[in-house]
């Protein structure tokens, strides 16, 4: 049975009071382990149930009911019964033709204890599946505090092995025209790499990209594409690619992409 969420949510219902057959059972709970506002709705459903149990006034049984339903079950098979009001509608007879109402009190009761239990394992196996659905985003999303974790650690070291080189310069970046406020560094290693960070850089137009450059004797040598964060900020580390040890970098704003010349105002400059 394949439906989609707006038909299942309709089954939420029955399935709290369970009256689904079976194929809907299956469709419902396959969906409800997933769906968090299924999950609402069966709850909803089971403590309306529960209300309307408690709804329902308390009667007071006669004083000697229990007297004289224990003189009925003790007086089986003796030719003299007690008479006991049956429950209405309810004709439990045995098979000598006596009515035994003993019984019918007694098959009312177990079916009162199987229903009761069946309601309460209802009960367990939703929460159970709604714990089973949190337990999975849980899940989720400590791997993915996991997976950022790990990718931190990785630049940290990358970033070290960097500030750590023998061969390590350090170069400044001052905001140009463009940007006055703005303001860079360069750690360049021609074994390691090159760690860059820049502040207050301008938010990036649309459809446009910042772009690293190595500036060398020859021509300008792109060193990679960045994007600051909300607040301007850049911090990033580059693998080894400068044929040739640069004279300097600079900073420009270029098409989405990249482009393999610098084509816009120069951001950030600096010379070693």
């Amino acid at each position: 049975m394949t439906l989609d969420h707006d038909a299942l949510r309709e089954f939420a219902t029955g399935y709290a009071f369970g009256t689904l057959d079976a194929p809907e059972r299956a469709a419902f709970e396959e969906h409800v382990r997933t769906c968090v506002e299924c999950q609402q709705d069966v709850r909803d459903a089971l403590r309306l149930a529960e209300g309307l149990g408690q709804s329902v006034e308390p009667q007071a049984l006669p004083s000697d009911l229990r007297e004289r339903v224990l003189r009925a079950a003790t007086s089986w098979g003796r030719d003299t019964l007690p008479f006991v009001a049956p429950p209405a509608r309810t004709t439990t007879r045995t098979g000598a033709g006596r009515v035994a109402p003993w019984l019918a009190l007694a098959a009312s009761l177990a079916a009162l204890v199987a229903g009761t239990a069946a309601w309460t394992e209802h009960r367990r196996a939703l929460d159970a599946l709604a714990d089973a659905a949190l337990a999975r985003q849980q899940a989720a999303a400590a791997e993915r505090a996991l997976m950022t974790l790990q990718a931190n650690v990785t630049e940290t070291r990358r970033a070290v092995q960097i500030l750590s080189a023998s061969d390590v310069d350090r170069v400044d970046l001052k905001g140009q025209a463009a940007a006055p406020r703005a303001a860079g560094r360069a750690f360049w290693s021609a074994s390691r790499g090159l760690m860059f960070t820049a502040t207050d850089l301008p938010p990036l137009p649309q459809g446009r990209i910042y772009q690293l450059w190595y500036v060398t004797g020859a021509a300008p040598v792109s060193a990679g594409l960045i994007t600051p964060d909300a607040s301007g900020q850049v911090n990033t580390i580059i693998a080894p690619s400068a044929p040739v040890r640069p004279r300097a970098f600079a900073l420009t704003i270029e098409p989405e992409g990249g482009v393999p010349a610098p084509t816009g105002a120069m951001y950030l400059v600096g010379s070693f």
